[in-house]
């Protein structure tokens, strides 16, 4: 018993040849690979639907965008001279509490 020094790795390694020896094949019966063939094909079909609804999708948003950006660029100018009112407006009031203040 003595005898017999085996190193770290060819214990490693005949533990891995003894694991792939005790794998079993797995045989299915005629019943088992029709369900399987079908549930293969129903996720396909499954997928498939997926796939075509996310391209519609990005496809729609593609467009929405494109007419959003052409609306802002439509609105534009409007929004910023209300912007430049508004903040007249605002720079204005602030200037009349100062002087009220004094």
């Amino acid at each position: 018993q003595n005898s017999i020094v085996r190193s770290p790795k060819s214990k490693s390694t005949s533990w891995k040849n003894n694991l792939a020896g005790t794998k079993k094949a797995v045989v299915l019966s005629k019943h088992e690979k029709k369900v399987y063939t079908l549930m293969q094909q129903l996720n396909t079909v499954r997928k498939d639907k997926v796939k075509k609804r996310s391209e519609k999708r990005k496809e729609k948003m593609a467009e929405y965008e494109k007419k959003k950006t052409s609306e802002e660029k439509k609105f534009a100018p409007q929004k910023k001279e209300e912007r430049k009112r508004k903040f007249r407006m605002e720079g204005l009031a602030e200037k009349g509490k100062k002087a009220k203040v004094r």
